[in-house]
């Protein structure tokens, strides 16, 4: 009987162990997956942009983009250029936004309120 016990007894630690690790592969698998493919677009874009089929003001190689990156850093211009293009980049989306919600009263021609810009609400006042 002790032996029965003790195969029933490795027969459920087997199916406890089955689906952990079942799931530690998966989690393996899906890493991996997206480590490749990231991989394979970085790739493709330094062969790519050395092509010729695009220049390298369109599309730079990684090798050019990775040693700017190193070099600016290396000088202590890397935050400031930083900063500056996601301002440049934020205040274009703001006007943008501006433009894109702006009420058809804004536009000349139209009937309503004018003056109501991207600020304002219903009643008139400004948003702050």
């Amino acid at each position: 009987m002790a032996g029965i016990d003790d195969q029933a007894t490795l027969a459920a630690a087997a199916a406890d162990l089955a689906p952990e690790s079942g799931r530690r592969l998966d989690t393996v698998f899906r890493v991996g997956a997206g480590i490749f493919s990231i991989l394979v677009m970085l790739i493709a874009w330094e062969l790519f942009a050395r092509s010729g089929k695009v220049t390298p003001f369109m599309l730079p190689p990684l090798s050019a983009v990775v040693a700017r990156i190193y070099t600016d850093a290396a000088a202590g211009r890397l935050w400031l250029d930083l900063g500056l293009t996601l301002y440049r980049a934020l205040a274009g989306f703001f006007i943008a936004a501006c433009g894109g919600v702006a009420p058809r009263s804004d536009i000349p021609g139209r009937s309503g309120a004018p003056g109501r810009g991207c600020l304002a609400t219903r009643s008139g006042a400004l948003v702050s």
